[in-house]
């Protein structure tokens, strides 16, 4: 949705993760063409791409003549995903975060066997003004979720929260953000962002350190927190948009965890509740010729219902989208 205000102009960022590809409620990707084209973003990231065959019929349903995609290189699971109605301009850099063995098997939802694997990918986007853009759309590691443990009456140490984020066998989300800050990927772009807006988002499976304040502790089991994924994009210099434009964390949560998962189920017949938390992501580097002008967590017009009986809901995700504008003033390249 860039458009012309005077010198100004406006570049609308959404993060998305597609549950699956939309498997989860009836006629799912489509609906996930329907939000995306509601929402009229410029460049979107995308988390749980399932296949490249579910990439292809997702760029046809927007329509391939005004939509570009790219994946993964991961043929089997691609994972993350970019969409943008621009033109990319580089080979996409993609980055496995960690492969962990589960517990389960997903064959029938296409992931690698029976290892889970997390992905990130980087890429550029040249806009219609011939301004680039540098983007990366981030999965991290789902295992260990830290609100879990900090809602565990057995826990009664910040030590052992932080074992869920830099775990000993190396996949943490704290060590998956540290593996893609020392990519030469995002090497290149942070060389970059003085002249082009640099973007990192995605699912980060972890709250903000910003949000586990202690105005907020009675809703995070009575504990403060520094979340380390976000707060290392913090000290590499990035802003967290929504909080930016949102800074009071009691009257803006801003929640993406979960739209359908309030509670646990079906062993304990849904009674036990679901932690909620802002786990979904969009942050830039600051520059001197764009800024954050909005942003705001979205989930479609239609009512929520939760899961088991999620199949009819209109919005085709798990999780709330992300959406973040950005004014663009005169400069960049």
């Amino acid at each position: 949705m860039i458009y012309a205000d005077g010198q100004q102009r406006v570049l609308r960022v959404m993060s998305f993760n597609i549950w699956l590809s939309g498997k989860r409620v009836k006629n799912g990707l489509k609906k996930i063409s329907d939000q995306i084209k509601a929402v009229d973003p410029d460049i979107v990231t995308i988390q749980e791409l399932q296949t490249v065959e579910v990439g292809r019929n997702l760029t046809d349903l927007l329509g391939a003549s005004k939509w570009q995609l790219i994946h993964h290189p991961n043929a089997t699971y691609p994972d993350t995903a970019i969409i943008t109605k621009h033109k990319f301009v580089s080979e996409p850099t993609g980055i496995q975060f960690q492969r962990n063995i589960s517990d389960f098997l997903f064959k029938e939802d296409h992931f690698l066997n029976d290892s889970i694997v997390t992905y990130g990918l980087g890429a550029s986007v040249e806009l219609d003004d011939r301004r680039r853009i540098n983007i990366f759309s981030l999965h991290l590691d789902w295992k260990s979720y830290g609100p879990y443990a900090a809602n565990n009456k057995q826990v009664n140490s910040k030590k052992q929260i932080m074992i869920g984020e830099r775990n000993k066998e190396g996949y943490g989300r704290a060590q998956n953000i540290e593996q893609l800050i020392a990519s030469e990927a995002f090497k290149k772009y942070m060389g970059l962002s003085d002249e082009q807006l640099f973007i990192v988002a995605g699912d980060f499976n972890s709250p903000s350190h910003l949000d586990w304040i202690e105005e907020k502790k009675e809703t995070h089991g009575g504990w403060t927190f520094e979340w380390p994924s976000t707060k290392l994009l913090t000290n590499e210099g990035f802003v967290d948009t929504y909080r930016h434009i949102n800074p009071n964390v009691v009257k803006s949560p801003g929640e993406t965890w979960s739209t359908v998962q309030k509670s646990v189920g079906p062993e304990w017949d849904w009674t036990i509740p679901e932690p909620q938390d802002r786990i979904d992501f969009i942050f830039y580097k600051p520059n001197s010729f764009s800024r954050p002008i909005r942003s705001e967590t979205f989930a479609g017009q239609g009512q929520l219902s939760p899961i088991p009986d999620q199949w009819e809901n209109e919005w085709p995700s798990d999780h709330y989208a992300v959406i973040t504008d950005f004014a663009m003033d005169g400069g960049g390249k």
